[in-house]
């Protein structure tokens, strides 16, 4: 009889999903200054971003994209030509930031806030147009765009500094996570 059991976990690593880094040591992520470097195949350390903690696992990878800020100009050309500009250069990466228990619930409710408080302002818009009354429908409006801005600021993890071919720079990581990461090789 075996003993093989089919609905046992895994017993592979989560540490790193990805293969020997493209360069002569084994580190892939480094800190230059208030910056996290990574190697375009590497995974991010295991840990919290926020606070340094150990991450609850697994961690979710998430694609993210970046143009040079120059592009944003061609906004003056017109949405859609920035938009299919956009879209034709630029460069995307695969990245997975680490949370704790305590820092993804506070990013669920800054979420949950957002999107509730984004309905919210819509019905308010809504009744201040059907009851003729434009300064709550303006309010309304207000309302919208506070909880969109709420929703992107305690929504998100880290941010992209900048893509290259090699490499990922990410913002947005504290400083105790940044202190255990090696500096950048020169």
């Amino acid at each position: 009889m075996s003993s093989h059991n089919p609905y046992a976990p895994s017993k592979a690593s989560l540490g790193s999903a990805s293969g020997p880094a493209s360069v002569s040591s084994d580190v892939s992520v480094w800190r230059d200054g208030k910056i996290v470097v990574a190697l375009r195949d590497a995974s991010l350390p295991p840990r919290c971003v926020k606070c340094n903690e150990p991450a609850d696992q697994p961690t979710k990878e998430r694609t993210v994209y970046w143009v040079h800020p120059a592009c944003y100009l061609l906004f003056f050309a017109g949405v859609l030509i920035l938009l299919i500009v956009y879209l034709i250069i630029r460069k995307k990466a695969d990245v997975n930031p680490g949370l704790c228990e305590a820092h993804k619930k506070k990013r669920v409710i800054g979420l949950t806030t957002g999107w509730l408080g984004f309905f919210f302002g819509i019905v308010i818009m809504m009744i201040g147009v059907s009851a003729d009354r434009s300064g709550l429908a303006l309010f309304g409006v207000l309302i919208m765009i506070s909880a969109i801005v709420m929703g992107m600021v305690w929504g998100r993890l880290v941010w992209v500094k900048k893509i290259s071919e090699d490499e990922v720079r990410l913002g947005g990581c504290s400083s105790e996570y940044l202190d255990d990461l090696p500096d950048y090789p020169r």
